[in-house]
C-alpha cells in the first residue's frame, strides 16, 4: 500500500498582490511541481493541493514559503505566506487528478487547512503514525517560526540554501558580497532550517508501515 504526503495550501493575503504578481506566484508554484503526477491542482483562485513524496514534503514547504515571500509588495505591513497542511498516510491508487484524490493523506491534509485557517498558524503536519506524529508537530511549530519570518532578501539566500550550493556560490548567484550572504543566512536560522530538514527526514523514514 502506497503512503505519500499531501499539501493543501492556500496563498495568504493574495489580494495584497496585483494580478501580474499572483499569475507569477502561480506559475512559481506550477513550475515546482511540473513533473509531478497528477499536475498540482489549483481552486478557489488562491489555494492548490499537490502530491510529493513523504521524505520531501517539509523541503517544499520551504520552497514555497519562500517563492511567496518574494513577491511581498513594498510598503505593506501584512506579509504575503502560504498557510500549508502537511496530510501523511495511505494513498488509494491510481490518483489521477487531485481533486479526485482518495486515502488518509488527502483526508489528513484537506481538514487540517480547514482548522489551520482559523489561527494564526501557517503550518501544520498530520500523520498517521500517532507516534511520530509528536514529533512532526513539534518539527512544524518551530519551521513555521522560521518561515514565518523570513525577509525578501533572507528567502532569496533561503532557496539558495535549498539547492544546497555554497555561500560563494549564492553570492555569485544573487550579486552580492560572500559576507552578506553569510550574514542574510544567519539571520534567517538557516543553520535551525537544515537541522529541521534532516530531523524531519529521520522521523519520516522511520514511518511504521502502513496496515
Amino acid at each position: 500500500m502506497k503512503t505519500g504526503a499531501v499539501l493543501t495550501a492556500d496563498i495568504v493575503n493574495s489580494s495584497l498582490l496585483s494580478p501580474k504578481d499572483l499569475d507569477s506566484l502561480k506559475a512559481d508554484i506550477e513550475q515546482e511541481f511540473v513533473f509531478s503526477q497528477p499536475a498540482v491542482q489549483f481552486y478557489r483562485g488562491d489555494s492548490f493541493n499537490v502530491l510529493v513524496s513523504t521524505e520531501k514534503a517539509m523541503f517544499e514547504v520551504a520552497k514555497l514559503r519562500a517563492f511567496a515571500r518574494l513577491k511581498q509588495p513594498h510598503k505593506t505591513k501584512e506579509n504575503v505566506d502560504i498557510r500549508i497542511a502537511i496530510g501523511i498516510g495511505q494513498i488509494d491508487e491510481p490518483v489521477l487528478t487531485m481533486a479526485n484524490g482518495q486515502g488518509e493523506a488527502f483526508t489528513l491534509s484537506g481538514r487540517e487547512l480547514d482548522i489551520l485557517s482559523k489561527s494564526n498558524k501557517r503550518l501544520i503536519i498530520r500523520c498517521y503514525d500517532q507516534k511520530a506524529e509528536s514529533g512532526l508537530k513539534a518539527i512544524a511549530i518551530y519551521a513555521d517560526y522560521i518561515l514565518s519570518r523570513l525577509s525578501v532578501q533572507q528567502a532569496q539566500v533561503f532557496l539558495e540554501m535549498l539547492q544546497g550550493v555554497s555561500e560563494k556560490e549564492a553570492a555569485w548567484s544573487l550579486k552580492k558580497s560572500q559576507p552578506t550572504i553569510h550574514k542574510l543566512k544567519k539571520a534567517a536560522l538557516w543553520d535551525d532550517f537544515e537541522q529541521i530538514l534532516n530531523l524531519y527526514k529521520d522521523i519520516v523514514n522511520d514511518l511504521k508501515p502502513v496496515d
